[in-house]
């Protein structure tokens, strides 16, 4: 599976979940929009990008880009992170685990960012991933 794939494979994941609990999910017309769903919750509407976790087993954590990626014509990689005046927050799916979660972007660094799904909590710099289940947050 193509990046393109996984990421449309994430989008109905997160959709799907959203749906499930009765929140209420538009998708912006074309693609020159930062964010790929809006998330209507009965109170305001979210600017969301949908991500997709990696697992890293080893240290019970998963991790996701808070940037995207552009290549022009030469090859030439042009990475941008994203702003909280283009999003409100990341769903993000991690297939591993079939789970979803929301981080509101003021959370996230401009790289990348780890959420612990177990293990050792006690370290101040720990991103409890509990913290950040999409059902708690739209429930």
């Amino acid at each position: 599976m193509n990046t393109s794939e996984k990421g449309d494979a994430s989008e109905a994941a997160v959709i799907s979940k959203l749906k499930l609990i009765g929140i209420e999910v538009s998708i912006p017309f074309g693609d020159s929009a930062r964010y790929d769903i809006i998330i209507d919750d009965g109170s305001e509407l979210l600017r969301t990008q949908v991500k997709t976790a990696t697992e890293r087993k080893s240290s019970d954590t998963i991790t996701f880009n808070c940037y995207t990626d552009s290549y022009k014509n030469g090859g030439e990689r042009n990475t941008k992170s994203y702003t909280p005046d283009e999003i409100d927050g990341y769903a993000v799916y991690s297939p591993s685990l079939d789970e979803c979660y929301w981080v509101p972007v003021e959370d996230s660094p401009s790289s990348k960012m780890t959420l612990r799904y177990s293990g050792d909590m006690s370290h101040h710099r720990t991103n409890n991933a509990s913290n950040y289940l999409l059902t708690e947050r739209f429930k």
